[in-house]
């Protein structure tokens, strides 16, 4: 995302990448935390996706479904959030 873009808005897909030594494949437990701060701190999650990706292993994509706002002016009434899709099949 280009430098002015205005994360998290209504009907926006934000797009983030990070490397890590050592992640489970597939990624089953996710939490998910918002620290409130900004002009306009709600942040409605419909789903987070995590794709996992290793030299010579096959890529996995794990899908959240989120679906609820991370805010302390809208139902639930909560920063953080998680989900566990840790008993379903893979």
């Amino acid at each position: 995302m280009g430098s002015g873009h205005n994360y998290n808005e209504n009907g926006n897909l934000e797009i983030f990448t990070g490397k890590e030594k050592c992640l489970p494949s597939p990624i089953c437990l996710l939490t998910l935390t918002s620290d409130g701060s900004g002009n306009k701190p709600g942040w409605y999650v419909d789903y987070v996706e995590v794709t996992t990706a290793k030299v010579g292993s096959v890529r996995t994509v794990q899908r959240f479904y989120v679906q609820q706002w991370l805010a302390i002016d809208e139902s639930p009434y909560e920063l953080t959030t998680e989900r566990n899709n840790c008993g379903e099949n893979q």
